[in-house]
């Protein structure tokens, strides 16, 4: 078995590897007017949840409670990876190899970010170079090639989870004016796109709620290694000899990453007018127009949300 260009490998291998993954998308549903006017009017409440309005000239929704709401895709993926090795290890190690890679990844570099790896890379060739002539020079000490072999086994372990939701909003659109009203309760909007060729106006019978959707991942990863290996081995140049090596090894190492996101409701018009009986909140909202006008019974509140990231290993 081939474990690298200068690494060999001869006995009993085994590998077991397991994956799963779900995925959900999220398909629009629409509701249009190639030419006119869209009038929705719920006696109750009216619910929009990733889906689209839209309409060459006015839209208009008038309910006892309005909630523009998200839905999310997602994505889940899972894998694991046994390994065992037992038999014979074969390795060759020398400076010359490794001038040898150096030269190989400066000469393959090209564009500005290779240009830098070949940079890299030829700094790494000339360590690797005196390196060399100090071997070769009397007196110098190292050794120019060393080859072992030895009997030993190797086992690791890698777990892998991630998963993500992806909110997605709707869509209320008109060529000319677009009106919300509430005739009992809330109006809600989550990353709602509203946007009107005249005027948008918002008009709630008790508050105004308008926020960002929220989108999360989130990926663990763990694993775990060990190994023992004896055997002889043989070294060529300023200290040659043959030798009897026994080593051993234990690691493990973990990592998770939380990430959050946020996708704003965004408002837009020639004219903006947000009316509510009780208090108006804006969180994590966008609103554009030449005039806006805004009216609360209550509290009026403005707020930006952050985007965060958390990575822990």
């Amino acid at each position: 078995m081939i474990i690298s260009d200068t690494e060999r490998f001869a006995g009993y291998h085994t590998e077991d590897y397991r994956d799963d993954s779900a995925q959900v998308t999220q398909v629009a549903s629409s509701v249009g007017s190639l030419g006119g006017n869209v009038s929705l009017t719920a006696g109750g409440a009216y619910t929009q949840s990733a889906s689209n309005v839209v309409a060459a000239k006015d839209v208009s929704i008038r309910a006892a409670s309005i909630d523009i709401l998200t839905a999310n895709d997602t994505h889940s993926a899972s894998s694991q990876d046994d390994t065992l090795k037992f038999g014979v290890f074969a390795r060759v190690k020398s400076p010359l190899i490794d001038l040898i890679n150096n030269v190989d990844a400066a000469r393959n570099s090209d564009g500005r970010l290779s240009a830098m790896q070949g940079m890299a890379a030829v700094a790494n060739g000339y360590q690797t170079a005196s390196a060399i002539s100090s071997v070769a020079q009397k007196g110098g000490s190292g050794s120019l090639v060393t080859v072992e072999a030895g009997v030993g086994y190797a086992t690791s372990t890698e777990q892998y989870k991630g998963s993500s939701q992806t909110s997605q909003g709707s869509t209320i659109s008109g060529g000319g004016n677009v009106s919300l009203t509430t005739t009992q309760r809330d109006l809600h909007v989550v990353q709602g796109n509203l946007k009107a060729g005249d005027t948008l106006r918002l008009d709630s019978a008790r508050d105004l709620v308008l926020e960002a959707g929220k989108s999360t991942a989130s990926e663990q990863s763990e694993g775990s290694n060990a190994g023992v290996e004896v055997g002889v081995g043989v070294s060529v140049g300023a200290q040659t000899g043959v030798y009897v090596y026994a080593q051993a090894s234990v690691g493990n190492h973990k990592s998770d990453a939380q990430n959050t996101t946020w996708q704003n409701t965004q408002l837009a018009g020639q004219n903006i007018s947000l009316t509510s009986q009780g208090d108006t909140t804006l969180r994590g909202a966008v609103a554009k127009a030449d005039r806006i006008d805004v009216q609360t019974g209550g509290d009026l509140t403005i707020e930006s949300l952050q985007d965060t990231s958390n990575i822990q290993s």
